[in-house]
């Protein structure tokens, strides 16, 4: 897809037209499509989308796990799980 503008055709008889960078702006556009999209039937192809694939499977796999088996009271053997021992106060010599 390509875009672009131009003033070229601007009304010579509008007021703005005189002006520095005036001008009515016409935007064109157009699609370029020098050769058909392929489905990729060479082996490197199908062994790099069945590696993506594969990737996805897993990682939405293992999220599935940690939200169905995360604590909700945090991690085992956390702070707040074990009140805080008292340290024996320090002698001045």
């Amino acid at each position: 897809m390509l875009a672009w503008d131009d003033t070229r055709n601007t009304d010579p008889t509008a007021a703005d037209a005189r002006a520095l960078g005036g001008g009515l702006q016409d935007i064109y556009v157009s699609s370029v499509q020098y050769q058909e999209l392929g489905g990729g039937t060479s082996k490197t192809a199908k062994i790099a989308r069945a590696a993506v694939v594969g990737l996805l499977v897993v990682g939405l796999g293992l999220l599935a796990m940690s939200l169905l088996t995360r604590n909700k009271n945090g991690p085992a053997g956390s702070p707040s799980d074990k009140p805080a021992k008292a340290k024996p106060k320090a002698g001045v010599s």
